[in-house]
């Protein structure tokens, strides 16, 4: 464990132990995969607190972890919010991608970690986050790239999203982690290694290390720089021995 790991670590065991001694809900800034994956690995640890990840819908790639005291009903430390950017007027908007919103955001100062995702949709831009940058979105942000964009904030209890998908069927020699992962992102089985390797890949926001994991139907599965997807149904098998198999592929 690097000196970094290691503040990581001894800041969310801070927040499960003030939770538990304090009697209070506390909570973490939004976490990446790689992140929510390192906490896993020291949750053993945790005092008896209850645990909750949250991102603002099921597939969130950003997730921030809270703690409450064992036996209160929960409060929430800090309500995630969600801010949904338009345009002021769309016959004169550009074409906007995740990476403008995002830059746009950090130019205003908001730190990293207190933004979550970013769903970027034919209505514009939602951002799942926390109140302190929602606050600061809706009274600062007025432009993205060159067009200029509104921001009001959205029922993050009613926010319902599902990622856009395309079902794919793909047959592989075995439920393998490198296996299936090679098939859908149509890469070799060795460039599928090397990424695993790499810790590039993460299974259910756990990044994987094993290439000759298996896989399951509904688990979620992302490879970084490729994309993610959702491990559907196995039929059978081929004559010659492979396995049909059916996934959704997130846009």
């Amino acid at each position: 464990m690097n000196k970094e790991e290691q503040i990581r670590k001894n800041h969310i065991l801070d927040l499960a132990r003030t939770a538990y001694m304090r009697g209070i809900p506390t909570g973490s800034d939004f976490l990446t995969p790689d992140e929510q994956s390192f906490v896993h690995t020291f949750e053993r640890e945790f005092p008896p607190v209850s645990v909750l990840w949250e991102g603002g819908y099921e597939m969130a790639e950003r997730k921030r972890i809270a703690f409450l005291p064992d036996g209160a009903e929960f409060q929430n430390p800090a309500p995630l919010c969600v801010i949904l950017i338009t345009p002021q007027n769309r016959k004169y908007a550009e074409e906007l991608t995740h990476r403008d919103f995002l830059g746009a955001l950090l130019n205003l100062g908001i730190d990293r970690g207190k933004i979550g995702d970013l769903l970027v949709t034919d209505e514009g831009c939602y951002v799942i986050c926390l109140p302190v940058a929602a606050d600061l979105m809706e009274r600062e942000l007025s432009r993205v790239r060159h067009t200029s964009v509104q921001c009001r904030k959205t029922d993050a209890e009613q926010f319902d999203y599902t990622p856009r998908f395309q079902e794919l069927r793909v047959t592989v020699a075995s439920l393998r982690l490198d296996c299936v992962a090679a098939a859908v992102m149509h890469v070799s089985r060795g460039t599928m290694v090397a990424l695993i390797a790499g810790e590039k890949v993460a299974v259910n926001g756990r990044v994987f290390t094993s290439a000759s994991a298996s896989v399951s139907e509904g688990d979620r599965i992302s490879v970084r720089g490729y994309g993610k997807f959702c491990v559907g149904t196995a039929a059978g098998s081929t004559r010659k021995g492979r396995i049909p198999l059916t996934v959704l592929l997130y846009s």
